[in-house]
């Protein structure tokens, strides 16, 4: 049987490799292949990023996991959106916590 603290360790590390998937790697392919800034900002900034939102503050709701998990998606978001948009990429973290926390309290028991 698994401790308490490996299961929260485990349950962080699994928030932040998506967040990461997110953040960091849909723009570095959507880089590698070539699209424009246009559809890169549609695909990965509008879609599936606000997706990703809402459906990490369902999930978190639903397994009652703490609400600073979700706070993991937005920061990397941040750090993301630093180094890889251009600086108003920045006003979707704003959303994005939105999406997320109002997913988060419809979900939650």
């Amino acid at each position: 049987m698994q401790s308490s603290k490996s299961i929260i360790i485990l349950r962080t590390l699994w928030y932040i490799a998506f967040a990461a998937t997110f953040s960091f790697i849909l723009p570095i392919v959507c880089t590698m292949i070539g699209l424009d800034e246009i559809k890169t900002m549609a695909i990965v900034l509008v879609s599936a990023n606000a997706i990703y939102a809402v459906v990490s503050g369902l999930v978190a709701g639903k397994l009652d996991h703490s609400g600073l998990y979700l706070l993991i998606f937005p920061i990397l978001y941040a750090l993301g959106a630093h180094f890889f948009f251009e600086k108003y990429a920045l006003f979707l973290v704003v959303a994005y916590l939105i999406f997320t926390y109002l997913a988060y309290g419809i979900a939650k028991k």
